[in-house]
């Protein structure tokens, strides 16, 4: 039996969770990775479950855009290749694990295009 998920539509909620004075709080870098890998290793089958695969492509997400600003001002992100590797990996396993996708990861992450 599965739990209600308490989180359905946290994602889209129009009013930032992360904000202080009005100003949206963004995670560093590390601390979004680090979470994915606590979430990856705490709970060995994330990626049959539809919320926690929306959490780890909101993170990956999350990372992946801000290793693109620190690109596009010139700048080193402060990642190691082990972090890098790591993303990689999820990124791998989930395109592998499709038949687990929410409707809503579908709708938000997943496309027929490829970015690389």
């Amino acid at each position: 039996m599965n739990p209600k998920n308490q989180f359905e539509g946290f994602f889209d909620n129009p009013e930032k969770p992360l904000t202080f004075n009005g100003e949206t709080i963004k995670p560093p870098i590390g601390a979004c990775i680090q979470t994915l890998m606590m979430i990856c290793a705490s709970v060995p089958d994330w990626h049959k479950q539809g919320a926690m695969r929306l959490f780890v492509c909101e993170g990956l997400h999350m990372a992946s855009d801000q290793m693109r600003e620190y690109r596009e001002t010139g700048e080193n992100p402060p990642v190691t290749s082990g972090e890098a590797a790591f993303m990689m990996l999820l990124g791998d396993l989930l395109s592998a694990t499709t038949q687990y996708a929410s409707d809503e990861e579908k709708k938000k992450f997943l496309s027929d295009e490829d970015e690389d």
